[in-house]
């Protein structure tokens, strides 16, 4: 057992069923993942340097940044079927290439 992961231990059982005393366990564990203390001001601010992350004080804090108007929004999906349609453009003009020179 050398990857990390949630592992199950299932004794013998009669008639192939599942055993009622199976055990579930997680190998490799990260526990500071777990570590849910709360960040000094020294991270926060490490954090908040740059815009690059901003923190909300309470919940209409946080819904009213959120619905703002100036509000970031993901772009990845665009690029990704940018990606694809380049992709499948690049197939149809290989294609066609092929199919041109086999007549000649």
């Amino acid at each position: 057992m050398t990857l990390p992961g949630v592992y199950r231990f299932a004794g013998k059982s009669l008639g192939g069923k599942p055993s009622p005393t199976d055990e579930h366990f997680v190998a490799n564990f990260d526990r500071s993942e777990s570590d849910l203390t709360l960040l000094t001001e020294a991270q926060r601010e490490a954090l908040a340097h740059e815009d690059r992350l901003t923190f909300a004080t309470d919940l209409a804090e946080m819904q009213q940044h959120m619905f703002a108007d100036g509000s970031r929004s993901e772009f990845w999906w665009v690029l990704l079927y940018g990606f694809l349609a380049f992709t499948a453009f690049e197939v149809w003009m290989t294609r066609r290439m092929l199919h041109g020179a086999k007549e000649e």
